[in-house]
């Protein structure tokens, strides 16, 4: 395995999750994560709904949700699941979750509410 270093498109979203690692999405790149020593980058080969990642989100469980160009996508460390247009979900701009942990998905064409895991 060679290693991935930072992609270098442009950022337009962030997080930090539990671990106290940075995770960046990226406009064309996917999204990458540092650890403070070395960058990794996992895009639509992976598993990531869509390459343009436009909000990054960290539920109370430590699932990381990820608003892409090709939907929304679950990230639980090692897996991506993922929600497209053919769940109703497209290109997802904003990530806000409630107190009772419902997601909420701000897209072009308005707001979904996602109530599962």
């Amino acid at each position: 395995d060679k290693p991935l270093e930072y992609n270098p498109n442009y950022v337009v979203s962030s997080g930090i999750d539990a671990q106290n690692r940075l995770w960046v999405g990226t406009l064309g790149g996917g999204l990458s994560r540092f650890d403070g020593k070395a960058w990794k980058s996992y895009t639509t080969r992976d598993g990531l709904a869509g390459n343009m990642v436009h909000a990054i989100k960290i539920d109370a469980n430590g699932l990381m949700w990820i608003g892409t160009d090709g939907g929304v996508s679950r990230f639980d460390g090692k897996t991506f699941s993922n929600l497209t247009e053919k769940d109703g979900i497209g290109s997802v701009y904003a990530i806000e979750i409630d107190r009772q942990g419902n997601k909420w998905f701000g897209t072009f064409g308005g707001v979904s509410q996602y109530r599962g895991p």
